[in-house]
Parts: C-alpha cells; sequence; structure tokens
C-alpha cells in the first residue's frame, strides 16, 4: 500500500512539471560543471555591479560634498546607472543556477524557474535598449550638438523601462506561468529556465 502511495505521488509530482527537454531531472554531469563557474560568475557580477550602484547611488545623494553641480543632471551618468541596473537583474537571474546546482535539477513551471526567467529576461532587453540609447546619444550629441532637454530625456528613460516590462510581461500574461521553461542549448550555452519551447513562436528573438 505505502508502495502504491509513492508511486502515485511520484506520477502526481511529474504531471506537476514540463517533461524534458522543458525539465532536466537530474542534471547531466556536463550541465552541472558547466553551471558551476557561469553561477560563480554571475555572483561575482552581481556584487561588483551592486557595489558599483551603490558608489553611484552615494554620490547622488551626497553631491553636494563632492560636486558644484548635481550629478544628477548629467544624462551619461544615468544611462549607464540604469544600464548596470539591467546588469544587476541578470546577474540575479544567472545566480538562481546555485539553486538548480542544490537540487540538482531544473524544473519547470516552478517559483525558482519564474524568478530566473523574469529577471534575465528584462535584463537582456532593457540592457540592450540602454546600450542602444548610449549610442544614439552619443551621435547626437558628438555628431549633431544636440543635447535632449531633460525633462524629455527623463521621459525617455521611464519609456525605455515601460516598453522593457511589457515585453517581459506580455508572454507570461498571456500563458500564465507555463510560459517559461528550462532553455536546451540557448545561444552561449545558457541553462536556465527561460522559454518553454511550446510557446517559441512568441519569442521576440525568433522574429529577428
Amino acid at each position: 500500500m505505502a508502495d502504491m502511495t509513492s508511486i502515485l505521488d511520484s506520477r502526481t509530482l511529474a504531471k506537476r512539471f514540463f517533461p524534458p527537454p522543458d525539465s532536466m531531472d537530474p542534471l547531466t554531469p556536463i550541465y552541472r560543471v558547466g553551471m558551476i563557474p557561469l553561477a560563480a560568475c554571475a555572483m561575482m557580477s552581481l556584487l561588483s555591479v551592486g557595489a558599483l550602484l551603490g558608489f553611484i547611488t552615494q554620490r547622488m545623494i551626497s553631491w553636494r560634498k563632492h560636486y558644484r553641480q548635481y550629478v544628477g543632471y548629467n544624462q551619461y551618468v544615468i544611462l549607464i546607472f540604469n544600464l548596470l541596473i539591467a546588469d544587476l537583474q541578470q546577474s540575479i537571474a544567472f545566480s538562481i543556477s546555485f539553486h538548480w546546482l542544490r537540487i540538482n535539477k531544473i524544473v519547470a513551471p516552478t517559483g525558482a524557474c519564474f524568478v530566473q526567467a523574469w529577471f534575465l529576461q528584462i535584463g537582456d532587453v532593457a540592457s540592450g535598449f540602454f546600450v542602444l540609447a548610449i549610442g544614439i546619444h552619443t551621435w547626437l550629441g558628438v555628431v549633431k550638438g544636440y543635447k535632449l532637454p531633460y525633462g524629455w530625456f527623463v521621459v525617455a528613460i521611464l519609456s525605455l523601462w515601460l516598453f522593457a516590462l511589457f515585453l517581459t510581461a506580455l508572454g507570461p500574461a498571456m500563458h500564465q506561468e507555463r510560459y517559461f521553461a528550462r532553455a536546451a542549448a540557448w545561444v552561449g550555452h545558457h541553462f536556465f529556465s527561460f522559454f518553454s519551447l511550446i510557446y517559441k513562436r512568441s519569442r521576440i528573438r525568433e522574429l529577428t
């Protein structure tokens, strides 16, 4: 009777998660070995980017002690600050790999999968937007000699974040928690919960 109950429980748990390749239980030796340095680098990135953001934020708060003018009016500083915020979210996503290493599997849909995929998606999209914004801003300033009014500059920053948030939330809003899954052999060998193979056609990457 106990054996029958355990079998039924295991089947119930199996139905909760996506089958391979959208889940992996247990991790293969190659995946496990590859994820260790990747997770370690993500943690170093998380600490370094977090420290740099803390330093810039501290200088923005105590700018009177160091500068004659509020450092937040420097548009390049604000663009780099927002790029670092996007990078921080990517670092958070990759650092969740320690969780998969601890439990020796990558299963979806789960809370850890959703959080990792969310931070990875919005970090990728936002970092791309702000790298493009820095390039356009530099071109306007150097080639055209034009500087965007500060009010419109703030509107542009907020619009980029809202658009990144919209693109990130669009898939989960349409398909709920089953939108994200483990990515099998994704670009750069990232072994993370990303887009479920069921919803490949919803991926922006497939449209480019």
